[in-house]
């Protein structure tokens, strides 16, 4: 458990007014997306964690601009299925890359495993 003390909104590295999504696809999530989708061929695809986008204020221009993504939780989802989900993605719509967006706490790091499990 942490508490964090942010600073004021008001701060002048906070963006101001509306901030468009960055979102180029629906849905998101590892166990609704197809493998067949063709937002993932050819595409940059970050497997993301379900906490990073709340946790990373500017997820959307550092990581969700211009790629495919395919989010999961790793401690909390079945994730039974999701090696075989991931490796589908990768053979059928050969990705030009993968990434694992993670934080950086115990539970996340099973993200990046399955991640190495569906390559292998």
């Amino acid at each position: 458990m942490m508490n964090f003390d942010n600073q004021s909104t008001t701060d002048a590295s906070v963006p101001q007014g509306d901030v468009s999504s960055q979102l180029g696809q629906w849905p998101v999530q590892l166990t609704l997306v197809s493998p067949m989708a063709p937002y993932f061929v050819g595409a940059d695809l970050m497997l993301v964690a379900d906490c990073v986008p709340f946790a990373m204020g500017d997820f959307h221009t550092k990581f969700l601009k211009g790629n495919a993504i395919a989010v999961a939780c790793p401690k909390l989802d079945d994730t039974g299925a999701y090696v075989q989900k991931i490796a589908d993605i990768l053979t059928t719509g050969k990705p030009k890359s993968l990434t694992a967006v993670h934080m950086e706490v115990p539970c996340c790091n099973g993200l990046r495993v399955l991640a190495e499990k569906a390559i292998a």
